[in-house]
């Protein structure tokens, strides 16, 4: 039985994941998919970060919206809290976000160095 309220809509998106509290950086991941209230992201954590983030922990997230040619580009920062997490394969995980604020804006220069991941990165996302 499918629980779930709300529609997703799946996306593959670059993303940067940031748990400040126990973090030192941000991860490079990818979208899953979407809903209005939430976000499931996939990322390679390396052992340097150490354990993942327990449940309840906040995050923030910035993903890269597709490049339209008759706009900048845009991107969206928001705040959220951890749902649950799954470990897909060794160093591979999967978190489920609860969205708590959105900010919506141009894609700047200096938010750029974000972008850079190639298909291996994507590869293990369902």
């Amino acid at each position: 039985m499918n629980r779930r309220a709300d529609d997703r809509i799946e996306m593959k998106l670059p993303c940067h994941l940031r748990f400040p509290a126990i973090w030192p950086a941000a991860v490079a991941g990818v979208t899953a998919n979407f809903h209005r209230n939430g976000i499931l992201v996939a990322c390679n954590l390396s052992s340097a970060l150490g354990e993942p983030p327990a449940v309840g922990e906040r995050a923030s997230i910035r993903v890269v919206l597709p490049a339209n040619h008759h706009f900048t580009q845009k991107c969206i920062d928001c705040e959220a809290t951890l749902l649950r997490t799954r470990q897909i394969s060794s160093g591979q995980w999967q978190f489920a976000l609860r969205i708590q604020s959105v900010d919506f804006g141009d894609w700047t220069p200096e938010r750029q160095h974000l972008v850079d991941l190639d298909s291996e990165s994507c590869r293990y996302i369902v």
